[in-house]
């Protein structure tokens, strides 16, 4: 395995370095499920069989966020709200 150096800003290794010892983990361990996951999510796009288990991976992560928010918080993912910027620059 042959190692690849990241430059990052001092601030951000500071918060990477502290929440690894929060979690007594180094930063390359605390980073590199972040990394991998980062890599397959860039990969080529999924189809069929594969598609369907990576959408119903993503549906159980945001279950699992559900108690993260308040009660009866619902997203407003209209069309109105997700492409607004792009109508307002249309006028």
């Amino acid at each position: 395995m042959s190692a690849i150096t990241l430059t990052v800003p001092d601030e951000t290794f500071r918060r990477l370095s502290d929440k690894a010892k929060l979690l007594n983990i180094s930063v390359q361990e605390l980073l590199t499920p972040l990394v991998d996951q980062v890599s397959v999510e860039a990969s080529v796009p999924l189809t069929g069989a594969a598609w369907q288990a990576a959408f119903k991976q993503m549906q159980e992560r945001a279950a699992a966020r559900e108690s993260r928010y308040p009660p009866g918080f619902q997203v407003d993912d209209s069309r109105e709200s997700i492409y607004r910027e792009r109508e307002d620059a249309q006028l």
